[in-house]
């Protein structure tokens, strides 16, 4: 657990290592190199929602909104690290579009296989990150719908015309 930590405060740390220069002015801001430092904060969001699921459960599993183990407090962790994700999910691609790039400007991904980056075009990478987003705030929805409303008793309406 404690590496895990460490790997989320590192990565969070790196990525706004990334950032900062174009916030504070030292840097011309660009949105096509602000595309993978959102990426990777979204990634370090979801581990950091991660962390406090494992010490409460200790059974391996993945984070669930319906789990009754979670505290109120803990259980609006992780909804809001989880629409943290999906904001910056949503956000990553549409840095370019903000500065004035178009749907065929390439932006900054990570290989596979080395540390270097390549580039891909807009409208290869946005549409699933898009994609992704909505489907983690469907869910983020109705986790939290599931959690706060009563189940409705089931009644027979053929056992009451009789």
């Amino acid at each position: 657990m404690w590496v895990l930590g460490g790997f989320v405060l590192l990565g969070a740390l790196f990525s706004w290592y990334l950032i900062s220069p174009m916030l504070t002015g030292e840097a011309d801001y660009d949105g096509r190199e602000m595309f993978f430092p959102f990426s990777f904060l979204a990634l370090m969001a979801v581990l950091a929602s991660v962390l406090p699921h494992a010490f409460v459960s200790e059974d391996g599993t993945i984070p669930t909104y319906t789990d009754d183990r979670y505290s109120p407090a803990l259980f609006w962790y992780l909804v809001g690290m989880m629409a943290l994700c999906g904001l910056l999910i949503a956000l990553a691609p549409a840095m370019a579009l903000f500065d004035g790039y178009d749907l065929s400007a390439y932006v900054q991904v990570p290989r596979t296989r080395s540390w270097e980056s390549s580039t891909a075009p807009l409208w290869l990478v946005a549409p699933p990150y898009w994609a992704g987003s909505a489907v983690l705030f469907f869910y983020i929805v109705r986790g939290v719908w599931r959690r706060f409303t009563r189940p409705i008793p089931f009644r027979s309406y053929r056992g009451a015309r009789k």
